[in-house]
């Protein structure tokens, strides 16, 4: 069996991190492949150790030893220790090119061959001639999106060749649901997910469902997330006087996001940026159309007008911040599909968001078709099992390819 090391981040909940604990819990992994995990910093996430742990996956944390934290120096003798005893085929860096500095060049700098798998990290990562060396010493980029392939294009002009594999629905969504939904027997419902931060743009929505309000569309919203700008959030619920309209989640064990995606009508991703949400395709997967930011890899989860609609984003960041928005953790460019070029940010307009939404709520029979399609649709583009075997096949390719 193949040994593959993958070094990465797990501090945090996110759609990267779930992917990789998706991945090592596959059939496809476990059956091929003896698989460690060295995790950057000092801690994983309990919600990602937890899984991890349900799996024979061994976890070796870089800055952290017997509960306590270390010094660089000995996360090197570590690094040393564990490459020497566990000799693996393959070094899989998953989404951490924010770390490669020159200080970490022993990481992959030795004869073991590597690639990169691109998650949306490059877009806050600034050029260096290290990380350049970095990407041209790889055998192979992996994106997870055109958006990011033409991210580290337009950054760096790698030699690497890179290739686009679109992430999968979630292991823990199942195909078994009725995909053909209707909100003629109830309130409308909108659902929201991920870390509650600004790049994800969702003061947007608490205004559009201010606007909706006004109009005489009384509708629900719920949240599944938590993070930092959740007071915030909280705060702008009750300034806009829509609290009563807003229903906060907190963070959904991954098993249980298909009960949430069922209980909802409508996903809306605002995001300023996003390489590519993997919420898209599960709420589509669970019969939940999708309106989305027309901005980095978002609209490549949807097919437009038949599965969700996308809208380009109109507002500067300053009149994003004055809805109650932040600048905090915002990319200096993001990329532009409709241009195919990186531009500064800019955040929805409220105004156009709720236009698309009164137009599934006067048309029910278009909002079902819609609810079909991306069921069926997704099911058929995002399969997770098939994802597993194509990454695999991936690995497999350069293994041959370096050992011809």
């Amino acid at each position: 069996m193949k040994k593959i090391l993958y070094i990465c981040s797990l501090e945090k909940v996110g759609g990267h991190e779930t992917a990789l604990c998706d991945l090592l819990e596959s059939e496809t992994f476990q059956n091929n492949a003896i698989n460690h995990l060295y995790a950057l910093n000092n801690k994983v996430h309990y919600h990602l150790l937890k899984r991890l742990k349900k799996t024979q996956v061994s976890v070796s944390i870089a800055r952290s030893s017997w509960g306590m934290n270390i010094p660089l120096s000995l996360s090197k003798l570590k690094y040393k220790w564990i490459e020497k005893r566990f000799r693996p085929s393959l070094i899989i860096f998953w989404n951490c090119i924010g770390s490669i500095k020159s200080k970490y060049k022993w990481l992959y700098d030795n004869d073991i061959p590597y690639l990169y798998f691109e998650r949306g990290n490059i877009v806050s990562t600034t050029f260096d001639q290290n990380r350049l060396y970095f990407l041209n010493s790889a055998e192979l980029i992996v994106a997870n999106s055109f958006s990011s392939s033409r991210h580290i294009d337009l950054r760096f002009n790698p030699a690497t060749r890179i290739k686009v594999c679109h992430s999968a629905s979630g292991s823990a969504i199942q195909s078994n649901v009725n995909c053909n939904k209707s909100f003629s027997d109830g309130t409308f419902k909108i659902g929201i997910c991920g870390r509650l931060v600004s790049i994800k743009g969702f003061a947007v929505v608490f205004h559009a469902v201010k606007l909706l309000k006004d109009r005489g569309h009384i509708l629900e919203l719920h949240v599944a997330g938590t993070g930092p700008e959740e007071k915030r959030l909280y705060h702008l619920a009750s300034q806009l006087d829509v609290r009563e309209q807003i229903f906060f989640h907190g963070l959904i064990d991954s098993n249980k996001m298909n009960s949430f995606y069922n209980s909802i009508h409508l996903l809306v991703i605002p995001s300023i940026r996003e390489s590519f949400p993997r919420v898209a395709i599960e709420a589509q997967h669970m019969g939940c159309p999708v309106i989305v930011a027309r901005i980095d890899g978002i609209p490549e989860t949807i097919v437009e007008g038949v599965t969700g609609y996308s809208i380009p984003p109109s507002l500067n960041i300053n009149q994003y911040i004055q809805m109650g928005g932040t600048n905090k953790g915002l990319p200096e460019l993001v990329y532009d599909p409709d241009r195919d070029s990186l531009v500064p940010p800019k955040a929805l307009n409220p105004k156009d968001l709720a236009e698309k939404i009164v137009l599934l709520l006067k048309n029910p029979d278009r909002y079902e078709k819609l609810s079909q399609n991306a069921h069926n649709i997704v099911k058929q583009r995002f399969d997770h099992e098939n994802h597993f075997k194509t990454v695999w096949q991936i690995f497999q390719e350069v293994l041959s390819e370096r050992q011809a």
